[in-house]
């Protein structure tokens, strides 16, 4: 009964130690298991910007926004109707690390990436899924999984 005890209370032990490093590398804004190594931390990955850590590494388009014809402002102005806080969104282009853009729009084009009006071109839009709030960025993709195929 005594070794059953003793068991239990380390097994509580270890599991309030392992959720307290979790609670603690959350806050810090670091995954557990990844330490200060650059290499594991940069990504290697397109979505996570590959080894530039200040942008996204997306496909660049030749002769760039103004030879991609279209209209003369490249700004787009996205609805998505399944989506409560995404309706005439003002969607600028930017750099993916603008943090200014980011925070005061809802999404923005990235730069470099395609248009809708260019035939076989994919357009890249990023956006916050919380935002800032008293911004339009506040809450803009809350609820994106709520959206299926179609959508």
């Amino acid at each position: 009964m005594r070794i059953k005890r003793i068991i239990s209370g380390t097994l509580s032990l270890g599991l309030l130690v392992a959720g307290a490093l979790l609670i603690g590398a959350f806050f810090m804004g670091q995954a557990p298991g990844i330490l200060a190594d650059e290499s594991t931390q940069q990504g290697s990955g397109a979505a996570s910007g590959g080894q530039d850590p200040s942008g996204f590494s997306v496909p660049q388009l030749g002769g760039g926004a103004a030879a991609a014809g279209g209209p003369e402002d490249k700004s787009l102005e996205v609805t998505i109707p399944d989506m409560a806080r995404v309706e005439d969104a003002n969607v600028p282009d930017a750099a993916g690390d603008n943090n200014q853009a980011l925070r005061n729009n809802a999404a923005i084009h990235l730069n470099g990436t395609g248009f809708p009006w260019q035939e076989g071109a994919n357009t890249y839009l990023a956006g916050h899924r919380l935002g800032y709030p008293g911004t339009d960025s506040f809450l803009a993709f809350y609820d994106l999984n709520t959206l299926e195929d179609g959508d």
